[in-house]
């Protein structure tokens, strides 16, 4: 990966960066099928989030976020207490979901804008493996800061980390599906978050 691993409208960053995520600005929401053809999607509403990366190590880029698992969001407030509850991500136990980033590749030799980050997710407890499609979609904003945007998607399933209850449909396959979508859209800021 080259130096501009962050674009800012052509200047590399600091060496040592530190990009802190704005939730006033990002979303992290996820969609899973229910009763085979429904899809539900939602999202968590409460988060915080660090980038750190040096320009001469790009690839030793690190990335830290924690979720409030119990800010989770779909719009009803019936389902959305009992996704908080031991049937599911149990969020009096575990109330952290937590994303630690290992390894940044640029995807190709000639794009700057879009990376693999490997990582650990940690959920209910289980900690698994997993990648993420990470894209730069945005430079500076219109405040006097320095800002960057990113796009970053993946799929889990969500039996490997143990939740949600397995129930079988007559017609066969099960009342909540297995794979989890999950579309991140964020704004990070060099420095610490400052009033605006």
């Amino acid at each position: 990966m080259e130096a501009q691993t962050l674009q800012r409208t052509g200047v590399a960053a600091d060496a040592g960066a530190t990009w802190t995520i704005d939730p006033a600005h990002s979303t992290i929401e996820f969609s899973i099928k229910h009763m085979i053809f429904a899809t539900v999607h939602g999202r968590f509403n409460g988060f915080q989030g660090t980038i750190r990366f040096a320009d001469d190590r790009p690839n030793d880029a690190s990335v830290e976020v924690q979720i409030d698992a119990a800010s989770i969001d779909t719009g009803i407030r019936k389902r959305d207490d009992h996704l908080r509850s031991a049937d599911f991500f149990d969020v009096a136990t575990y109330p952290t979901i937590a994303f630690r980033g290992t390894r940044v590749e640029p995807i190709g030799p000639f794009r700057r804008d879009r990376w693999r980050v490997a990582g650990v997710l940690t959920i209910h407890g289980v900690s698994r493996p997993v990648e993420l499609a990470v894209e730069q979609t945005g430079g500076p904003d219109l405040w006097d800061v320095e800002v960057a945007s990113f796009t970053a998607t993946t799929k889990i399933s969500r039996k490997d980390y143990g939740i949600g209850l397995n129930l079988p449909l007559d017609a066969g396959g099960l009342v909540i599906g297995d794979e989890v979508s999950i579309a991140i859209d964020v704004q990070v800021v060099e420095g610490p978050i400052r009033g605006r």
